[in-house]
């Protein structure tokens, strides 16, 4: 990392040193948010597995937890095999105690965690201001209203 004329942060391409890879075979679709947060010094993205490097990890949800004060890095699998599609990718939201609300689905079939629900794209947001109420806007069909 260094600065440049203008005083900006960049990173040298060239530095290896510089990157962390966090998984190997992970996407994520850019209609769910927030798809990555940070709880004390962990840094968790969701991400869906494309099975490249590891066909048993195709289709699986996972939560990438990254260690940032020791630069360690594991995933937490929250669905085993769902399907692989980037866009069943999760949505995080932080708690007031400390847990971690993830919230996926798949298009245009159901949502978790109601398998009865047709409703996906998770965009997921609590208001302090509303003592902690945490808000879903999602894709859903006909007259539903994207809002839970």
């Amino acid at each position: 990392m260094y600065s440049d004329d203008n005083h900006q942060s960049r990173v040298d391409l060239d530095d290896a040193n510089d990157w962390t890879v966090l998984s190997d075979d992970g996407g994520y679709c850019w209609f769910e948010a927030p798809r990555a947060i940070v709880s004390g010094s962990q840094l968790i993205v969701g991400t869906v597995a494309s099975g490249t490097h590891d066909a048993s990890r195709r289709g699986n949800i996972e939560a990438i937890v990254h260690e940032l004060d020791s630069n360690t890095t594991r995933i937490s699998v929250l669905h085993e095999r769902l399907e692989a599609d980037d866009h069943d990718s999760p949505a995080f939201a932080l708690q007031p105690d400390g847990r971690v609300l993830s919230m996926y689905g798949r298009p245009k079939r159901t949502f978790v965690p109601s398998p009865s629900s047709r409703i996906t794209y998770a965009n997921v947001w609590m208001l302090p201001a509303e003592k902690h109420r945490i808000y879903d806007f999602y894709r859903g069909p006909g007259a539903l209203a994207p809002l839970s």
